[in-house]
């Protein structure tokens, strides 16, 4: 017996062609688009442009947010390539006990966030292109372990530290030799770096701009680097590069 004939509909479904044109001419989102079938789905998932994301940082509960398990949970049965774009751009929870403020609920609320982040980058690592992460200062031991490990295939890194004490100096930064002592990976795939602090020199090491130097010279063919103008790096960057102050 042969197989049923295609339809119209469905033979257009599976062409990349049309696929692509309304990727290009709508304002749907890679969320939607992934909805209509198996093929998208496909092409949704391997698209080389960023058309879905894996928010890290989207609960609806404290438990969602704070407990790790569940989300390890998800993972087990995640499509690996949901991994591709990942992002974890949140200051605070929906928990009670972290939204008064006190110190031990926030720095609890900043682990649990790294750890959902460490848990994605360990077990996909081959899989993700592009990291956008807002973090603690407190926080970004947990980021350079992950890249002194973790995902080869990187492509795009932004990283924005967020000190909501500004005017306090964390310990972290007099640790710099301890905290910043692995090689990181060479990452000749990463082309793309931006980073933003609110933290102020004054004249002794900050973290951020020290990490920023070495994920630079790990980065054989980083083209564009976007920096807090108010810090003051090197003088010269390695020639071929976009330096953008912001």
């Amino acid at each position: 017996m042969g197989h049923p004939p295609v339809d119209r509909v469905t033979l257009a479904l599976l062409n990349p062609i049309i696929f692509r044109k309304i990727c290009n001419s709508s304002h749907l989102r890679g969320t939607t688009l992934r909805l209509v079938c198996k093929e998208w789905n496909d092409l949704v998932l391997s698209h080389p442009e960023r058309k879905l994301v894996l928010k890290l940082h989207n609960f609806s509960s404290a438990d969602g947010c704070c407990d790790p398990l569940n989300f390890q949970l998800f993972c087990a049965d995640m499509d690996p390539r949901l991994a591709r774009n990942v992002r974890l751009w949140k200051d605070g929870c929906h928990s009670i006990a972290h939204l008064t403020g006190k110190e031990a609920g926030l720095e609890q609320h900043y682990k649990s966030s790294m750890s959902r982040f460490f848990h994605v980058c360990e077990k996909f690592s081959e899989y993700v292109h592009s990291i956008e992460i807002l973090l603690h200062l407190s926080m970004i031991p947990v980021l350079y372990e992950i890249l002194t490990r973790y995902c080869p295939n990187l492509e795009r890194l932004r990283i924005r530290e967020w000190n909501g004490r500004s005017g306090v100096r964390n310990a972290l930064n007099d640790e710099v030799d301890r905290v910043l002592s692995r090689p990181l990976l060479v990452r000749r795939t990463l082309t793309g770096l931006n980073v933003h602090t609110t933290q102020r020199e004054d004249g002794r090491p900050l973290l951020v701009k020290i990490m920023t130097e070495l994920i630079v010279k790990s980065a054989p063919n980083l083209e564009t680097l976007v920096i807090p103008g108010h810090l003051k790096f090197k003088s010269e960057w390695p020639p071929g590069i976009a330096v953008v102050k912001t």
